[in-house]
């Protein structure tokens, strides 16, 4: 009897130690739980944030672009009038040019005539005088000769030079009139383009500094532009950032609410089992410390087999574990096989796999005492004992 009070004690403390263990199990379940699902509130409520900040930069870009369209056509209608003013101004000086010409060329034409004409007279008035009659006044021709008929003919000649000269006189004096009317003209066309050359000319600075103005507030909006766009992106890289956190972290809070199933698994080696999961002294290190998984027996050589379907997403040497094949099953789940045998290895990187498929053979590589399969199951990259999932 005594011994059964003692069975029945020891058995109600192991099953009140088992319950103490679900409930604080249960526990952090539930404060994991807790944290995953305020995490993604809070990461939600940030990336409203980012959305709002990158909506708002959206909008500031387009009122700025609008702006800088405003400024660019500012811009080109003051080159515009610059482009017609610099016209205005070859005009004007052209005809400036013309004025000054003009006036040149009558002043010549005047000259020339002038000394044609006297030419002309001088040789007239000295042929008939000197021929005929030695003077110039008709009264005196009747005087100096006998003959009645030489006399008529020297005064006809004598007026013939006159009235020739007395008009030469009046074209000349028209000419110069004309000459005159002419110069003062072309001295008040040369004065109005000078006007009008300065005045284009004082409009055109005008223009250029407008032009100036111009080109300057559109650099300004253009840095300004180039800013807020740059903001805009940043925003919503952010965002971007928050989204993909908001998805990992539902993706754990999926997991641990629904964790992946644990059947389908099957053993990745025939070997019996040795060190199992947990805290062991190191057979090499010689310390105590952490075993990620358990130890199966075989020879070099093998089948190591892939304990669930799933992708390779690893295979070569790995540190301590030697040649190792890794294998991702969804889920945050993943299987590790360890310490191969040197060209065992039958899968590569990306290769889908199914149970029972062959993916390599026993070994001792890396840190191993002897042949034998190291394997691992990690859980979201935390190491989980297999026996939970192997049959």
């Amino acid at each position: 009897m005594p011994l059964k009070i003692k069975n029945n004690v020891a058995l109600r403390s192991l099953a009140m130690l088992m319950s103490l263990l679900m409930l604080l199990s249960s526990s952090a379940y539930a404060s994991e739980e807790e944290e995953l699902k305020t995490e993604i509130e809070q990461a939600k409520a940030a990336r409203e944030q980012a959305q709002e900040k990158a909506s708002q930069a959206a909008a500031t870009v387009d009122l700025v672009a609008a702006e800088a369209a405003e400024v660019q056509a500012a811009l080109d209608a003051v080159t515009e009038a610059v482009d017609a003013q610099l016209a205005r101004v070859a005009a004007v000086k052209l005809d400036l040019s013309n004025a000054r010409q003009f006036v040149k060329d009558n002043r010549a034409r005047q000259d020339a005539i002038a000394v044609t004409i006297e030419t002309a007279v001088v040789d007239a008035k000295r042929f008939a005088v000197d021929a005929y009659m030695g003077t110039a006044d008709p009264d005196e021709v009747w005087l100096e000769t006998s003959d009645l008929s030489q006399s008529v003919r020297k005064v006809s000649y004598l007026d013939v030079v006159n009235q020739d000269r007395g008009d030469s006189f009046d074209d000349l004096r028209q000419l110069r009139a004309d000459q005159d009317d002419a110069t003062e003209a072309a001295r008040q066309a040369k004065a109005d383009v000078k006007a009008l050359s300065e005045q284009v000319n004082a409009e055109l600075e005008l223009l250029e500094e407008r032009l100036t103005v111009q080109e300057r507030l559109k650099a300004d909006v253009e840095r300004r532009l180039d800013e807020w766009i740059r903001t805009k992106e940043d925003f919503l890289e952010e965002e971007e950032e928050f989204e993909r956190e908001i998805r990992k972290k539902e993706a754990a809070l999926d997991e641990l609410l629904n964790p992946p199933p644990r059947n389908g698994w099957v053993r990745p080696t025939a070997g019996k089992i040795g060190s199992g999961f947990g805290l062991r002294r190191h057979p090499i290190l010689g310390y105590s410390r952490m075993h990620n998984g358990i130890d199966m027996s075989g020879g070099t050589g093998d089948a190591i087999v892939a304990a669930a379907n799933g992708e390779v997403i690893f295979a070569g040497w790995y540190g301590g574990c030697g040649n190792t094949v890794i294998i991702a099953h969804g889920g945050g789940l993943t299987s590790r096989y360890c310490h191969q045998a040197d060209g065992h290895i039958k899968v590569s990187v990306g290769e889908k796999v199914t149970a029972n498929q062959r993916i390599g053979g026993v070994g001792s590589t890396g840190l191993s005492t002897g042949p034998h399969l190291h394997f691992e199951i990690r859980l979201n990259g935390a190491a989980v004992n297999p026996l939970d999932y192997l049959p």
